[in-house]
């Protein structure tokens, strides 16, 4: 009606350029057009941070119908797992993040793939996947730093030196803290910078560096008046030194503080430590049973310890074996004459007529025991020799950590081979065997993008000597028995050699394929084939 009325009044020159803007106007407003859910995407991504419960609460409002917006599918499946992740929600799958990472890796979004690959991480964590966790945290740490984006880089500092804590690789944990602490400061968040003074202390203190364990630990106190959400761990120390100086009361009021704020097992282990001292055995023995029901593996041990004195002071000896083979049960690896003298030490207060009874039958149990170990010895004594064999056959950087791995596997096979009555011990050895997997993963990280790589036929921007070394190595970590298979099968192996022999025989490859990726002559490649013919020892038909 408008264009009407305008045309009485407009000349008809003028009339056709005004219809060509209105319909030029029309054209682009419809290609501008947006997504229902990108706005409030945009307000949940910009509150996230600060406010996670409101940001999960427009998210929840947003799944009543399908979105069709690839960019708003990878958008929403990166805030939410955040939004659950920051409020301690589970999130049971990775599957959802593995979609942002997916859309945001091939639209190269680094902001939004460096949040993914870190939240990928913290899902693993959770998951008990450590090993793969530590990658994503890695990953999400370069791209952090390629973009700066220090929020990134405070995020995966903090759990890289978590995850190395745990593992007991102080020195690895040390590094992280610094660099969590530095960057803490840069943004100024007193709240981390609490945080990161504490894993300053406890790794300095790990590391039997007492000077500088103790001005961190006074820099954290400070850091209590502006920010008390760590308190607690700051309490529980002073309460460790008034403990350790027999201050008794001052360290029952500090460690009743820290229980306030965030209750740990190893405060009921030392506060039941202190009502024994104070002559009440039954407060001290409820306080350790409680500390037995928050289900604290680190801490269990020495609950049971301390039950099991008690039940021995208290000639309750029955009970007392119990706890000692429930503690024994936790440390299996580590308490074999730990636990001989205690058993002694107790049995040795019983009547004389139910001691020699006892003594006679743990002696027979002590007996299968020293064989078993014998048993145990024998196999890592064959493991170890046959893998000194391959490691002079090819040394590579994690060879010692792969052995280790081995070996744990070995104790692992004989104990379940043994049949029941040794879960508890193997749980022992596959948390050992994580812990090694998390320290070496670290190293594998280019060897495993390298072999991705190759495995997903992309092509690879430069194959040096140092991506070559990585490669192979995390074939021998990711494939111990083909690895092994090779240094059977070969003899006086280079390097080369054995990257040949993998693209061969495990990637499939045709000598025109490896001859691009290795960058050499189509000959070069007819001389490793011929030369890996003859170097092979006689095998039966079929091995590699």
């Amino acid at each position: 009606m408008f264009l009407f009325i305008f045309g009485k009044f407009a000349q008809k020159k003028d009339m056709l350029r005004l219809n060509r803007l209105v319909l030029i106007c029309i054209i682009l407003s419809g290609c501008s057009q947006i997504s229902p859910y990108h706005q409030a995407l945009k307000d949940a991504e910009n509150i996230i941070e600060d406010k996670p419960d409101s940001a999960l609460r427009i998210l929840e409002q947003m799944t009543t119908a399908p979105m069709t917006n690839d960019e708003d599918v990878a958008l929403y499946c990166l805030l939410l797992t955040q939004a659950k992740h920051r409020l301690y929600k589970p999130v049971d799958s990775d599957s959802m993040i593995n979609m942002s990472i997916l859309y945001f890796s091939r639209t190269n979004d680094k902001q939004h793939l460096a949040h993914s690959y870190y939240y990928k991480g913290a899902i693993l964590r959770e998951l008990g996947v450590s090993d793969s966790a530590t990658l994503y945290f890695k990953e999400a740490e370069k791209l952090a730093n390629e973009i700066q984006n220090n929020l990134i880089l405070i995020k995966a500092y903090e759990s890289l030196c978590n995850i190395n804590n745990k593992s007991h690789d102080y020195e690895l944990s040390l590094k992280y803290a610094r660099q969590f602490l530095r960057s803490s400061e840069v943004k100024n968040d007193s709240s981390r910078i609490s945080r990161a003074y504490y894993y300053l202390f406890s790794c300095l203190k790990n590391l039997n560096r007492q000077d500088s364990a103790k001005f961190y630990f006074q820099k954290g106190l400070q850091t209590l008046k502006q920010d008390s959400s760590y308190a607690s761990y700051y309490y529980t120390q002073l309460a460790q030194e008034y403990y350790d100086r027999k201050d008794n009361d001052s360290a029952w009021v500090w460690l009743q503080k820290a229980i306030k704020l965030n209750p740990m097992p190893f405060h009921y282990i030392l506060l039941g430590r202190i009502a024994l001292k104070k002559g009440d055995s039954s407060e001290a023995q409820k306080l350790w049973e409680k500390a037995l029901t928050l289900n604290n593996k680190g801490v269990e041990y020495d609950a049971y310890c301390c039950l099991r004195d008690l039940y021995s002071s208290q000639k309750k000896y029955e009970q007392a074996m119990l706890m000692n083979h429930k503690g024994d049960s936790v440390l299996f690896a580590y308490s074999r004459e730990v636990r001989t003298i205690q058993l002694a030490r107790i049995q040795q207060d019983h009547d004389k007529s139910v001691v020699e009874k006892e003594l006679a039958e743990k002696k027979m149990h002590w007996l299968q025991g020293i064989i078993i170990a014998l048993v145990i010895i024998v196999v890592l004594l064959v493991a170890i020799l046959y893998y000194v064999n391959k490691v002079k056959r090819y040394k590579g950087i994690i060879d010692r950590n792969i052995l280790q791995i081995n070996e744990t596997e070995q104790k692992i096979k004989f104990l379940e081979s043994c049949g029941e009555g040794f879960t508890e011990e193997i749980a022992t050895l596959k948390g050992q065997m994580a812990s090694m997997r998390e320290t070496t993963m670290e190293k594998l990280g280019m060897g495993r993008i390298v072999y991705d790589t190759i495995a997903k036929k992309e092509p690879l921007s430069g194959f040096s000597r140092d991506k070559e070394q990585a490669f192979v190595n995390y074939f021998a970590f990711t494939y111990p028995q083909q690895y092994a298979d090779f240094g059977q099968s070969y003899k006086n192996l280079t390097l080369r050699h054995i990257t040949f022999l993998i693209l061969c025989h495990h990637f499939g490859m045709f000598d025109k394929e490896i001859e691009v990726l290795l960058n050499v002559s189509s000959s070069t490649i007819r001389n490793y084939r011929l030369r890996t013919k003859k170097v092979r020892h006689h095998t039966t038909p079929g091995t590699v």
